[in-house]
């Protein structure tokens, strides 16, 4: 019994996870991952690259 409500309870934490990092990259403005990429941000490379695999 307590071992299934600890696992619901991973269950529960991962489909928030998932679910935050799919809203996180829905909401991605392009311009801005654009102007980052520009700048020679590496985390504005890594994310222009991740946006364009996902289109």
């Amino acid at each position: 019994m307590l071992s299934q409500i600890i696992f619901l309870a991973i269950l529960i934490l991962l489909n928030a996870y998932f679910a935050a990092t799919e809203l996180a990259f829905i909401s991605l403005n392009d311009a801005k991952v654009e102007r980052d990429a520009k700048d020679r941000k590496q985390k504005g490379k890594t994310n222009l690259k991740n946006v364009k695999i996902s289109k």
